[in-house]
């Protein structure tokens, strides 16, 4: 038998640490670049799709000026059905008023 003593050392080397935060970081930048990748293209197809669909600002705005105009205002559908296009308001009138005769 050998009366040679080894010795350990419970010291964390230096250089392995630092290669272990490196890779840490390294890691976490990875995953929220990746994630903003992700979003960005989702949130660009998302207005592209609106784009798409509405056009322009400037014609969204119009539509809507059409839609409540329509909505707003008392007009002919179909003469000769005798359909007409009655604001919400003014139908809520006629029709209480012809519940109460």
């Amino acid at each position: 038998m050998s009366d040679h003593v080894t010795e350990f050392h419970n010291e964390p080397r230096s250089g392995m640490l630092w290669v272990v935060i490196l890779g840490v970081i390294g890691g976490v930048f990875l995953v929220v670049w990746a994630g903003s990748m992700v979003y960005r293209t989702a949130v660009t197809a998302y207005f592209d799709g609106l784009q798409d669909r509405f056009g322009s600002a400037y014609e969204l705005r119009q539509l809507r000026a059409a839609e409540a105009h329509g909505l707003s205002s008392l007009h002919w559908i179909d003469r000769e059905k005798g359909t007409v296009n009655l604001p919400i308001e003014v139908a809520k009138k006629a029709v209480i008023q012809r519940y109460y005769q």
